[in-house]
């Protein structure tokens, strides 16, 4: 399928300027304005999981919890698929707020927040004691549909630079999905 928004174009984009050697595998579930339903979702990712993905990268997010939401129908899915060996990273959301969005609340995937270009927590980015990696995130510079240059905030153009470096690392090293959470969690700027 095509991207008729731009929002996957634009965080694609992302994930091969940072691991510009890697394959990607798209995955259409959201509209033309950026709309979906959860069947659409779990698609998309039984779709990655069967082309043999080795990170699944979740630029979108649903719901508000205040904790972790495993008995969701997309969290469940994501948890699977990093029990089966892939690194699923997702965004936290953009409410200024403490809560998760759906996939980042599965127990398993590797939660991103946003940060601004002085390296401070993005206003606009959720944040609680569950974020695992912060990324940069305000005024990202990207291409869109047809290749023109256009500027993101959010903590979907973070998630593109965490599953990115994790792309590096698969490159050189095998690690488990959890393991890979703990290297980039542990190894960035406190």
């Amino acid at each position: 399928a095509s991207d008729d928004n731009g929002h996957g174009t634009q965080v694609a984009y992302i994930a091969k300027s940072v691991a510009p050697g890697t394959e990607l595998i798209v995955a259409k579930v959201l509209d033309v304005n950026g709309q979906g339903y959860e069947s659409n979702v779990l698609e998309g990712l039984q779709y990655c999981i069967g082309q043999g993905a080795d990170i699944i990268s979740f630029s979108i997010g649903a719901g508000s919890y205040n904790g972790f939401c495993d008995s969701n129908i997309v969290a469940e899915l994501a948890n699977s698929a990093v029990s089966q060996g892939i690194f699923v990273a997702a965004a936290i959301g953009n409410d200024g707020t403490t809560s998760l969005k759906s996939p980042a609340c599965a127990s398993n995937v590797t939660r991103v927040s946003a940060t601004d270009k002085q390296d401070a927590i993005a206003s606009f980015s959720n944040v609680n004691e569950a974020v695992d990696v912060f990324a940069p995130g305000v005024g990202i510079n990207t291409k869109g549909i047809g290749g023109s240059v256009t500027t993101i905030s959010g903590t979907s153009a973070s998630v593109p630079f965490v599953s990115g470096a994790a792309a590096l690392v698969l490159e050189n090293k095998s690690l488990t999905p959890l393991d890979l959470r703990y290297r980039l969690a542990s190894t960035g700027k406190p």
